[in-house]
Order: C-alpha cells, then sequence, then structure tokens
C-alpha cells in the first residue's frame, strides 16, 4: 500500500520552490540593492553637511528586511521537503515560511513608498508580492492536509480495515433424539456450534511502553499503528505510522505486511514488504521491537 500525495501538496511544493527562489534570490537582491542606494544617499548628505541618521536607520531596515527574505527562501525549502514527506512540521513549517516571506515583502513595498513617494507603482509590486505568498496558508490550515501530514505515512486517503459483516446462514436444526428403553428422551452431550479458534499466536513486545504485554493474534486479519479507531495493535510510538502493517493467517501461517509505512517494517533486523513469521522470529515497528510466539495445535479428530 504506497501512500497517494493530494493533489494540493504537490502544487503547494512546487510554489515553495518557486516562491523560495524568489524570496532568498530576488527579495535579498533588491533589499541590498537598495541599501547600497541608501548608503550612497548618507556618503552624499555627509559631504554635504546633512543628517545621516536617516538613512543610516533604512540602511539596517533593508538589511533586516533581506536576511528575512533569505530564511524565508530557505525555510519554503525545507518545508517543501516535509510536505512530500508527509512531516507535520512541513505543514507548521509552510505556514511560518509563508508569514515570514509575506512580511519580508511587504516591509520591502511600504519602506519603498515612504522614502520615495515618486516610485509608489514600483512599490506597490512588492506589497502584492507579499500577499501573494500568503495564499498557501488557506491550504495549509485545511482538514485535507491536517489529515495526510498527521498520518505520518499512513494510507491517504484513509482506507477502512474491516469490511461489513455478512450474516451467516442459520444452522439446521437437528431432529429429536430417540427415546431410550426406559423411555425418556435421549440426552445428547452438549456441543458448541462453530467454537472460536483457540489462540495460537501472540506478538510479545520486548520494548516500549509496557514491555512484555502480549497481543493475540486473531486468525483473520490484525493491523498495528497509532489510530486506536482503526488498528487491533495501536502503539503509542511517534514512529509508527497510523496504519503501518498486518498481521495475517493465510496458507495455514502467519504472514506480516508492510502498509506503505515512512519508517519500514523490519524481520530479524531485515526490511520487509511481506514475510511468514516464525517462532521467535524479532518483528520491529517503528521503535517497538516484538518476538513472535507460536504454538503448532494438531487438528482435532
Amino acid at each position: 500500500m504506497v501512500t497517494q500525495r493530494p493533489t494540493g501538496i504537490v502544487l503547494t511544493v512546487i510554489w515553495f520552490f518557486i516562491a523560495g527562489l524568489a524570496a532568498a534570490a530576488g527579495g535579498a537582491l533588491h533589499a541590498f540593492s537598495y541599501q547600497t542606494v541608501f548608503g550612497l544617499f548618507g556618503w552624499a548628505a555627509a559631504l554635504l553637511g546633512g543628517p545621516t541618521v536617516i538613512f543610516q536607520t533604512l540602511q539596517i531596515l533593508l538589511l533586516a528586511i533581506g536576511v528575512v527574505l533569505i530564511a524565508a527562501g530557505l525555510g519554503y525549502w525545507v518545508t517543501a521537503v516535509g510536505l512530500l514527506q508527509a512531516r507535520p512540521w512541513g505543514r507548521t513549517g509552510g505556514i511560518i515560511a509563508a508569514v515570514a516571506a509575506a512580511l519580508g515583502w511587504i516591509a520591502l513595498g511600504i519602506l519603498l513608498f515612504f522614502s520615495f513617494a515618486f516610485v509608489g507603482a514600483f512599490a506597490l509590486f512588492y506589497v502584492v508580492v507579499g500577499l501573494f505568498n500568503l495564499l498557501p496558508i488557506l491550504y495549509l490550515m485545511s482538514e485535507e492536509v491536517r489529515i495526510y501530514t498527521d498520518g505520518m505515512g499512513g494510507p491517504y486517503p484513509p482506507q477502512p480495515t474491516t469490511s461489513p459483516p455478512v450474516s451467516a446462514p442459520l444452522p439446521p436444526i437437528a431432529p429429536a433424539p430417540p427415546p431410550t428403553s426406559s423411555g425418556r428422551p435421549r440426552i445428547e452431550r452438549t456441543q458448541a456450534v462453530n467454537p472460536p479458534a483457540p489462540t495460537t499466536a501472540w506478538l510479545v513486545a520486548r520494548n516500549g511502553v509496557r514491555p512484555g504485554k502480549e497481543y493475540a493474534l486473531r486468525r483473520s486479519e490484525n493491523i498495528i499503528g497509532r489510530d486506536s479507531t482503526q488498528c487491533d495493535i495501536v502503539l503509542d510510538d511517534s514512529a509508527v505510522g497510523r496504519m503501518h502493517a498486518k498481521v495475517r493467517f493465510e496458507g495455514g501461517q502467519f504472514v506480516v505486511y508492510d502498509l506503505g509505512s515512512r519508517n519500514g517494517t523490519y524481520l530479524n533486523n531485515r526490511n520487509i514488504q511481506k514475510q511468514s513469521l516464525l517462532d521467535g522470529d524479532e518483528l520491529r515497528v517503528g521503535n517497538t521491537l516484538f518476538v513472535f510466539k507460536e504454538v503448532k495445535t494438531r487438528p482435532m479428530r
């Protein structure tokens, strides 16, 4: 099972790479260029005996804006990688980077507008660019992105783990037993109809929150993960995905499957996608280590 990325995530990542390049390179270049211009004005004012404090202040502000835009550009690139990997910090970092870039561009436009009133239209361009940087925030705060990033490698969109129950036909009613020689009806020994299969396999935790805890495996499907609403074996482990792995009984043996997890499923220190389990095998899911225990039972005659 492979995690599918929403189309919005792909488009946001492309936007982040372009906006990061514009903020880190273009924004910083403009900020430092204007800083040089104000430095020349300050030098000219000093030669003419005029005040230089205003130009020095503007230089400091432009330097700060340039640093903010460079940091925002780098933040865009880093968080784009986080979004591709469905990391929660990619969503949070993307919002922070977008806000920082928007503030940097808007501050640059306002500073130029009040410094050179004759370039008001050009200063407005920086403000518009800053507002455009705020647009991805609306998507990053949506439910789709929250589910995708909080999954930590679970399938997107979430898949149901159990099929709806199928009503089984009622067993036929057995005829009454014949009477005994004494005239009393013959009473047969009570027998259970479709008795549940005994537990023959367990996963025993070696570490984690509850080392030594035994998790009985059903002879059907057993989902392992962090999502308590969809998993049979729930682990409080940040390295475990929402639906990380499953153990199924098929062909007379238990088989473990990896469900497209980010951190992988390991059997005897080997990364696997599907592998049958033998008694004594060590299964690692995230940071949690299990030992597989199985008791072979003889068929009843």
